[in-house]
Parts: C-alpha cells; sequence; structure tokens
C-alpha cells in the first residue's frame, strides 16, 4: 500500500471518530458515541459501505490518543503478498445463504459457514464477504434521513468552532490591468463572531482557501473544529492533511445544505448591505478593495456589539484568549501548509513540475518521490520527500549547464556472492534438442550438464 493510500485511509478513521476527540465529552458520552458510530453503516474512500464494530471504533480512539494522527495509518499485512481469495464455490454458497434469508447479517453468515464446515473457523473475513455482497447488490444502503432539525447555538469558547466559506465579489483590476472576478475568503469565529481573517482573492481555488487559513491561524491560534461546505477547495486532499496535522477536526454540510453554514452566510448579508452596497460601479484594483474590506472589519464590524451574541467581537475574542490553542512549538506552520505532489524520477534525474522539469539529487533515478512546494511562492524550490524523510531540494533543469558538466559516477548495489548450482542451462537446452533429433535406435546423449 502506497503511503498516499495510508493517508487516505487515516484521514476517514479521523472522520470516523468525530466528537471522540474534539467535543469535551461528559461521562458515559463516549460509549454512547462510539456505539451509536457502530450502528452506521460508515462510508469508505472508494466508496464503499463497511459496519465497524464498537471494538474497532475504541481501538482507533486510544491508537489516536497515544499516538496522535500517525497512529491511524494501517499497518502492513504480515502475511503481505499471500492470496486472501475465496474460491467459486464459497463465494456461491455466501450468495446462496444470503439471497435465502437477506436479513442474515455478515457475522451470521460466516458461522453458518463454519458450523457446517464450508470453511474453516476463523478464515474467512468480515471484508472479503461484505466486498462480495455489494458487488451483487446484497449490501444493505442507508437510507436519507427527512428534513434535519435545526436549533440556534453558540460554541461555549471562542476557537471552538470556525466556519469558513467563499463569496463571489465584485470585478477587480488585476495586477495584469485586465478585469477579473473577485472572491472574498473568510473564517468566522462560531463562539465569538470574530473574523479571524478575510480577504479578496481572484480565485476560490483550495491554494487560495488554505492561504487564508493560514494566515487566520497565524494570527489567531487554531480551531478545534472547522466546519465548511463541499465546495472542491474544502474536500482537497491538502486541508484534510493540513487539519489532521494540526488536530482541527474538519467538518462538511450536507449536499446542497447551505443553512447549515448560517453564521457565515448572515455575515455576507451584512457585508453585502454595509460594503457591496456602497462600492463604486467603477472597478476598483484589488488592493484598494481589500483596503475599504479591512477597514470596515476593524472600525465597524469588529467594534460594534454583536446581535446574537450581545458582545462586541474584538473584545468577546479578547476575553476568550485563555482557551484559544497555540500551535505546537515544535510545528512548523509553512511546512504543514505545503503542497504535496509525488513523481518518479526519470533516468535523467529530472521530475515533471508545472510544465517543466526539476533536477533532483543523482542516485534516485526510478524512485517515488514526493514534491513538497507553495503553491503561493513559484520561485521557492520544491523539497524532495521518501517516506516523509526530506531528501534534497529540486532546482530548475539548465541542460545548457549540463553541457559541461562533469558526469559523476554513481555506485549501484553490488550483487552478493552465490554458490554456483551446477547446472549448466545451454547443455541442457542442447541435450534436449539432441535426443529429439537422433535417428532411431541410435544412444542417447549422455552430454554433461553440470559444471
Amino acid at each position: 500500500m502506497k503511503q498516499e493510500e495510508k493517508e487516505t485511509i487515516a484521514l476517514w478513521r479521523l472522520g470516523v471518530l468525530g466528537p471522540l476527540i474534539s467535543a469535551r465529552l461528559e461521562h458515559g458520552d463516549r460509549r454512547r458515541y462510539i456505539e451509536e458510530a457502530a450502528a452506521r453503516l460508515q462510508q469508505q474512500p472508494d466508496g464503499t459501505f463497511v459496519q465497524l464494530s464498537p471494538r474497532t471504533i475504541e481501538s482507533w480512539y486510544y491508537a489516536y490518543r497515544h499516538g496522535g494522527f500517525p497512529a491511524l495509518f494501517p499497518q502492513d499485512r504480515s502475511d503481505r503478498g499471500c492470496s486472501r481469495v475465496i474460491s467459486a464455490e464459497i463465494a456461491e454458497k455466501i450468495l446462496r445463504v444470503k439471497r435465502e434469508r437477506p436479513r442474515r447479517s455478515i457475522r451470521r453468515i460466516i458461522r453458518m459457514l463454519e458450523r457446517a464446515q464450508i470453511v474453516p473457523r476463523g478464515t474467512l473475513h468480515r471484508s472479503t464477504v461484505h466486498r462480495l455482497l455489494l458487488a451483487h447488490r446484497l449490501s444493505a444502503r442507508p437510507q436519507r434521513n427527512g428534513v434535519t432539525e435545526r436549533r440556534s447555538f453558540l460554541p461555549e469558547h471562542a476557537g471552538d468552532l470556525w466556519v469558513g466559506d467563499s463569496l463571489h465579489g465584485p470585478l477587480v483590476i488585476a495586477a495584469d490591468g485586465l478585469l477579473h472576478k473577485a472572491y472574498l475568503l473568510s473564517q468566522i469565529d462560531g463562539a465569538t463572531r470574530f473574523v479571524p481573517h478575510s480577504y479578496f482573492a481572484l480565485s476560490e481555488s483550495a491554494g487560495d482557501q488554505e492561504y487564508g487559513f493560514q494566515q487566520a491561524i497565524l494570527k489567531h491560534g487554531l480551531p478545534r473544529n472547522y466546519y465548511v461546505d463541499l465546495g472542491a477547495a474544502y474536500i482537497a486532499h491538502s486541508l484534510k492533511l493540513i487539519c489532521a496535522e494540526l488536530d482541527i477536526r474538519l467538518l462538511h454540510t450536507q449536499v446542497q445544505d447551505c443553512e447549515a453554514k448560517g453564521v457565515i452566510e448572515r455575515w455576507h448579508r451584512t457585508w453585502r448591505e454595509e460594503v457591496g452596497d456602497e462600492l463604486p460601479d467603477e472597478p476598483l484594483p484589488l488592493a484598494e478593495l481589500n483596503a475599504k474590506h479591512w477597514a470596515w472589519l476593524s472600525v465597524e464590524y469588529h467594534a460594534r456589539q454583536h446581535s446574537t451574541t450581545g458582545r462586541v467581537p474584538r473584545e468577546h475574542w479578547l476575553a476568550e484568549l485563555p482557551f484559544v490553542r497555540t500551535l505546537p512549538r515544535q510545528k512548523n506552520l509553512g511546512d504543514v501548509f505545503l503542497h504535496r505532489e509525488r513523481r518518479v524520477v526519470r533516468k535523467d534525474g529530472t521530475v515533471r513540475f508545472r510544465g517543466g522539469y526539476l533536477e533532483v539529487r543523482p542516485g534516485l533515478e526510478g524512485q517515488e518521490v514526493e514534491l513538497r512546494f507553495d503553491p503561493h511562492d513559484d520561485t521557492a524550490r520544491p523539497r524532495v520527500f521518501i517516506e516523509n524523510s526530506f531528501v534534497c531540494d529540486a532546482v530548475p533543469l539548465d541542460r545548457v549547464a549540463n553541457a559541461s558538466r562533469r558526469r559523476r559516477r554513481v555506485r549501484g548495489e553490488t550483487a552478493p556472492d552465490a554458490e554456483p548450482s551446477g547446472l549448466d542451462p545451454l547443455a541442457l537446452i542442447e541435450a534436449e534438442h539432441y535426443d529429439r533429433v537422433r535417428p532411431v535406435g541410435q544412444p542417447a546423449t549422455t552430454k554433461k550438464t553440470e559444471k
């Protein structure tokens, strides 16, 4: 299993744990949540559904508590390389048993086959049976619930919940002198209604969203939960990794459920009424639009009483500072927000990157490496990692300089000394050939076939 696949599974397990690792749980809440999570079918990263046992969820919980996010990575199988595929006869028997009584659970099916001595005890696994039933449309699917009950609420402390979203803004004059649509990218704290960071960008891509999120963390600490919609930038693998490494629970709304983000939707309405409607008809430069936006945040929004909390957002946030999480000293925030892409090093020691080529250290030819780079800094050199270990910086390819550069001989690993087998393959082939073509009655050849 590749490192990227392990990361995806670890992020999924982190999502299953949910409030177990982020909420303040009262006595008995942990057991109740584990049982509720085990009663639901969980959608795996590959789109299939699985029902987890309470023991499995509990083991993930304690693994995370003792080892953090890396402890959720799946371990390589001890019998890696051995086949676990069931035979066609056993597969047919499983399907018959399920069709006979559709309400039979996977556990019951396995027990029936074991008692009938069709399979040895302990050799047929739940995941194997589940994949088979799912492929034949015999696995139950969760039903969508009706209308969700909604209640107005406030998180207990600052940083308990940040809500992120984007708003389509006006046309602006970009640095190239052309008109572009601007997008307002923001985060708002649910408890205090304070806006940690908000700015206009020329796109709502993952890189721009993550840049705003990074600035919010730099200025105002780490949230415990980050609630966003299902936009492409918010379901990006890079954002999931960022939240996992910073111990932030990433939450997503349901499909077409914008009402769930009512906190920031209401703030967008306030911005339209007080800023958007007051902007001149002529497009402004992007920097000037941001300047007006930040001035309104500081002088107006953050300085007046909020109708929901009854307090001034800036003063409310400052009063809650003891509850705000800070960045651990051992964490480098810039490294956490680097984007990652995997490449295979070519025979000439280069990798493809953004339409061009980069050179890496000699000796990496044919290996898969991970490039980590800042999506906002085109001048910074991507860093090369193998299995999360830094190897070197990648530099732009200079073919002219390489024409006069002296080549180094990279010594490969020498093959270990082996005892001679005593067999001569060519002699064996020769003997077989002449035995076939010899005339009838002529004695067989007795050529020596050993060295």
